[in-house]
């Protein structure tokens, strides 16, 4: 029978203070228009998240593996890669095949569809609605 595994020893001096740390849940906003990625760190924030923002999606992609998150909001236009891009190659990842994918798209655009397909758990239209956002938010986190 295999050993029970050791916390590292960084670990160790903090389990005592295990239960007053308060674990935030972390999102990353992927959007190219700084008010837009504001509202939405604003909104975020309100709820509780510790917030980062990328404003490209290479950008957002390199974050996504440099940082965990437990939430991933993207604007499905966006410079350098796209959102539907950097969707498909989140979805393409083990780690997080599993977190919570939103999608950004401007009212009436086809791209609704194409988010869902590629595996968004849901899709705003923008201009964005906070009830809306909240009402998303909920159902997939």
């Amino acid at each position: 029978m295999a050993a029970a595994a050791r916390p590292r020893v960084a670990e160790a001096p903090l389990a005592p203070f295990a239960a007053f740390v308060q674990v935030r849940p972390k999102v990353l906003i992927v959007d190219d228009c700084r008010v837009a990625a504001r509202n939405l760190e604003q909104l975020f924030e309100g709820r509780g998240y510790e917030v980062r923002v990328a404003n490209d999606g290479l950008r957002g992609l390199l974050m996504s593996r440099e940082e965990s998150f437990d939430l991933f909001v993207i604007d499905v236009d966006l410079p350098v890669i796209n959102g539907m891009a950097l969707l498909e190659s989140l979805r393409r990842e083990p780690e997080h095949e599993d977190v919570p994918i939103l999608m950004m798209a401007a009212r009436g655009s086809d791209d609704r569809q194409g988010a869902l397909a590629r595996g968004a758990n849901g899709c705003l239209s923008k201009p964005l609605r906070a009830a809306t956002l909240n009402s998303l938010v909920d159902e997939c986190c």
